[in-house]
């Protein structure tokens, strides 16, 4: 891939996955699942320091790219022709986006026009401010998303605020949150109707606001110049944000919980999401990635031990559930050791055995040990009452990561 610019990725509307990206050389590159190799088109180009953007659904896919005279090109299915040129410019320090529901009833595309204003088109429509003139901050881009019968373009507006643009009464409500200069918005349609935003505040932190703007912080930090993407299951509605995670420089997912990855990114870029909709005669999909207790640290404590401190759910809401194992997954060789505070003790006794259980790298708590800590075998916890957890932590090279990730078991009452 060519620096400093980021893929698209889209479910195919058979089965599996493409994804798009500007190559080193200045062209369009595809790579599907189950093709070898990657398509090419020498003939394509893409501006220096823009990105592709797809979207698809059993319709087809659709790529639209920024060439490098400014203006917008699309291209079908993944090698399927390329259309245009069209006559719409774009400004020069950005890329299109695109949205286009499971239906194929509605497909919205925003752009960047060259006097920095955002202009759109629905369902192949010709580009227009739709009634709603709104200035986009510069190196910035929009981003689309499109429900059942509604659509919404997040931006970052010129003003260094989050702007959202709802296409059914053609609205553009300045939400008042604060947004990082440089940084483009990422936006998603919910099963219910709904949608969901992300975007990096001026301090790093990765935000989350809803459809009317209201938004709060998620407590985890972005890399510099690297944008979330986030992407919704059709049917589900279940959402997924992924970032390039200040806590270790590597990739990271969001849900309820935080899912840290040991993949960097380079720097400058973005990482790119997708949900795929269930086809009909598939088989169950695989079982979800374990829960994770992340213990982050926090000042440092006395001696060769740092203090730690976790709590699930971190924010938002999970439905009542019984805690029935705690695992400290192994990375390598067991060098880790967490030793988790018992009830009525405090990290200023990490050099006590009296007052902790340790948890080893690769070990996991016993009955016995859950039952010290939180009172049963299967304690119960709720929105309002999270577990938590106090540790100490110690390893074999005496350096302390931002967080130590737990397994958690649960289930749901």
């Amino acid at each position: 891939m060519a620096p400093g610019s980021s893929p698209t990725v889209v479910a195919k509307p058979s089965s599996g996955y493409g994804a798009a990206f500007r190559r080193q050389d200045g062209v369009l590159g595809m790579v599907q699942t189950g093709v070898d190799g990657q398509n090419v088109f020498f003939t394509l180009d893409i501006a220096p320091g823009t990105s592709p953007a797809s979207a698809g659904n059993s319709s087809g896919i659709v790529t639209y790219r920024q060439a490098n005279d400014h203006r917008l090109f699309s291209s079908d299915n993944f090698g399927g022709g390329s259309t245009g040129p069209t006559v719409v410019l774009m400004r020069s320090d950005s890329s299109p986006a695109v949205g286009w529901n499971s239906s194929g009833s509605m497909k919205k595309v925003a752009i960047v026009a060259p006097n920095g204003f955002l202009k759109q088109s629905t369902n192949g429509s010709a580009f227009s401010s739709e009634d709603v003139g709104i200035p986009v901050a510069p190196g910035t881009s929009p981003a689309v998303a499109v429900g059942p019968s509604d659509a919404m373009i997040a931006v970052n507006g010129a003003g260094g605020d989050l702007l959202l643009n709802r296409s059914s009464d053609h609205t553009a409500n300045d939400t008042g949150l604060a947004i990082k200069a440089g940084t483009t918005p990422a936006i998603a349609a919910l099963s219910n109707g709904l949608f969901q935003v992300a975007f990096v505040a001026p301090d790093d932190m990765l935000w989350l606001a809803d459809r009317n703007g209201v938004g709060f912080s998620t407590g985890h930090k972005v890399v510099a110049n690297s944008n979330p993407a986030i992407a919704a299951a059709s049917t589900t509605g279940e959402w997924k944000i992924a970032f390039n995670s200040a806590d270790n420089n590597a990739l990271a997912f969001l849900t309820q919980v935080m899912e840290h990855t040991t993949i960097p990114l380079a720097p400058g870029t973005s990482p790119s999401i997708a949900a795929a909709t269930p086809q009909a005669g598939t088989t169950t999909p695989p079982p979800p990635p374990p829960t994770i207790l992340s213990m982050q640290k926090q000042n440092p404590g006395t001696g060769s031990f740092i203090p730690y401190v976790g709590k699930y759910p971190p924010f938002g809401n999970v439905p009542p559930f019984h805690l029935l194992g705690v695992q400290f997954p192994a990375f390598g060789a067991s060098d880790q050791e967490l030793f988790l505070v018992k009830p009525g003790h405090n990290t200023g006794e990490c050099g006590d055995p009296n007052a902790l259980i340790p948890l080893l790298e690769g070990q996991s708590l016993t009955s016995a040990q859950i039952t010290t800590l939180w009172g049963s075998a299967q304690p119960h916890f709720t929105t309002l009452n999270p577990l938590t957890a106090v540790a100490c932590y110690q390893n074999t090279n005496n350096s302390f990561p931002n967080f130590v990730d737990l397994n958690i078991t649960i289930q749901n009452d």
